[in-house]
């Protein structure tokens, strides 16, 4: 079976958990991309645009924030009036400068590892926002998931065969 047809089989809330269980598994990526660019202590990381030279500011913490709240929707059985809507829309406004920069202007430049990651958090949140395809008519919960793996593999933290097991889509 298709890893989106594996996906797209699944419960909603069993999607959402595939999809968080493979980003956390991730997360180290983005942790060592924030130690390597000297940015442990701080609290944002920065760029520069290139077309009038704006700085732009990512919170070192937007992807594990980002990860959290959705889990507690999850948790919440995607109820907005017991989760509270208004946070994912605060979030989003806070990728804002994170997306421009490496899909619009392509200013900041990180590994392909890294990248994938960020999209993947990214495309999570939308799927919890009640995005439920993007513009290529896939769901954004099996983006989500096809991008954490991806990150995986791309970094060497996991083999294809090794995320596919991880995740149930093939058995021994």
């Amino acid at each position: 079976m298709s890893l989106d047809r594996y996906i797209n089989s699944l419960r909603k809330p069993d999607q959402f958990q595939v999809a968080i269980k493979l980003i956390r598994l991730a997360m180290p990526i983005w942790e060592e991309y924030v130690i390597a660019e000297d940015q442990k202590e701080a609290e944002y990381i920065f760029y520069y645009g290139s077309a009038v030279g704006n700085k732009y500011h990512v919170h070192q913490q937007l992807l594990q924030r980002t990860v959290d709240e959705v889990e507690k929707y999850v948790y919440a059985n995607f109820d907005p009036a017991a989760y509270g809507a208004r946070k994912f829309e605060n979030l989003k406004e806070e990728w804002w400068s994170a997306i421009r920069g490496l899909e619009w202007e392509e200013d900041w430049y990180v590994k392909e590892e890294v990248k994938l990651l960020i999209f993947a958090v990214h495309n999570l949140l939308e799927a919890a926002m009640g995005k439920n395809q993007t513009t290529f008519k896939e769901s954004f919960i099996y983006v989500t998931v096809n991008q954490s793996i991806d990150s995986l593999t791309c970094s060497k933290r996991m083999t294809l065969e090794e995320a596919q097991k991880y995740i149930g889509l093939i058995t021994d």
